[in-house]
């Protein structure tokens, strides 16, 4: 049996990949690939959490309804109750497939993925782990817009001063997060992919390569392939989100925020009309009332988002220069633009 854990990393369009997974979880079965549900319907996140210790990652605990040592026992339990149960009923599987990107940008510690192996890598099972990379600004643009999706206020170039802090490292320093999965693993055990040497997307881009690495045809008649999920936003619609999570910060009417953003923009009056809607309707929560307001940027405001200052680019992506340089040289030595980011324009 084989063991193929994908963990990332984080906007490497991990998304499309466990969507393309989630529906075609039957057919992929009768390849002899099993995608665990026990782990979760898309990305694995029981995985992820069972292999923490109490205490990190509170957010995804929240989710969770993990409040005490004793909830975490329990969840990892139940977790593995179910994970082997699973397992069991599907003798005829050959390769076990675990996804998530949590898997990169919470187990940043050498026991957690160790803890990880322990609770799920089958006794005897051959591992590989597939790891998508790309360079750290842009990685950090992309970032970005999901961070205004979630209510950051700041500017792209706030963004970046602000990763550039030391407890942000383990998550960008590329050499490092493959240290410490082959220092678990072993480094014949990785699989290091290139973001930016994927075909393109009427290729079929990141699902397409992933598709290669197990062995199959994404183009087969009895696989489906969802729409591409998390689409870029546009400067912008960036800019709208920005200034309404700022207004929204400071307990101030976001609309005049809308306002002057449709009078500098001129979206078409439908679209206008829309937004109107969206500020007006009665009864929603900030939180909800801002996924509506997402929601209509990423349809009507899609396109590659915000350049950051030059200085600022250079200086965020040089704190990576020496561990990007051992990467290269030790995964694709005669493709050193794979970690060349898109620099902005002076």
């Amino acid at each position: 049996m084989r063991l193929t854990v994908h963990i990332g990393t984080t906007k490497t369009g991990s998304t499309s990949i466990q969507a393309f997974l989630r529906a075609n979880r039957a057919a992929l079965l009768h390849r002899g690939i099993l995608v665990p549900e026990s782990l979760g319907e898309s990305h694995h996140l029981r995985a992820v959490l069972s292999s923490l210790p109490f205490g990190a990652s509170p957010d995804l605990a929240r989710h969770a309804r993990i409040q005490t040592e004793a909830d975490l026992q329990a969840y990892r339990a139940e977790t593995m109750q179910a994970y082997a149960e699973e397992l069991r009923k599907v003798p005829e599987a050959a390769e076990i497939l675990i996804t998530s990107e949590h898997l990169h940008s919470r187990l940043e510690e050498s026991e957690s993925i160790r803890s990880f192996r322990d609770l799920f890598c089958p006794d005897g099972a051959q591992t590989r782990i597939i790891v998508y990379v790309r360079p750290q600004l842009d990685h950090a643009g992309s970032l970005y817009s999901t961070m205004l999706r979630h209510g950051f206020s700041g500017t792209l170039d706030d963004f970046l001063k602000s990763r550039s802090a030391a407890r942000f490292r383990p998550y960008f320093d590329l050499e490092a997060v493959l240290a410490r999965w082959s220092a678990v693993f072993g480094e014949h055990s990785l699989e290091v992919r290139p973001y930016k040497g994927l075909p393109p997307a009427d290729k079929g881009g990141v699902v397409a390569d992933f598709c290669d690495l197990l062995g199959i045809d994404p183009n087969a008649a009895d696989l489906l392939r969802p729409a591409d999920t998390n689409s870029s936003i546009n400067p912008q619609g960036q800019e709208l989100l920005r200034q309404y999570n700022s207004a929204m910060q400071n307990r101030q009417d976001p609309q005049p925020v809308l306002d002057a953003w449709i009078a500098e923009h001129s979206p078409g009056l439908a679209q206008a009309d829309v937004l109107q809607q969206i500020m007006e309707a009665p009864g929603l929560t900030d939180a909800a009332r801002r996924a509506r307001l997402v929601r209509w940027v990423e349809t009507h405001c899609s396109g590659k988002g915000a350049e950051a200052g030059l200085a600022q680019a250079q200086a965020f992506q040089a704190r990576f220069a020496a561990g990007n340089a051992a990467v290269i040289a030790r995964h694709f030595p005669d493709h050193p633009e794979y970690l060349e980011p898109r620099w902005p324009r002076a």
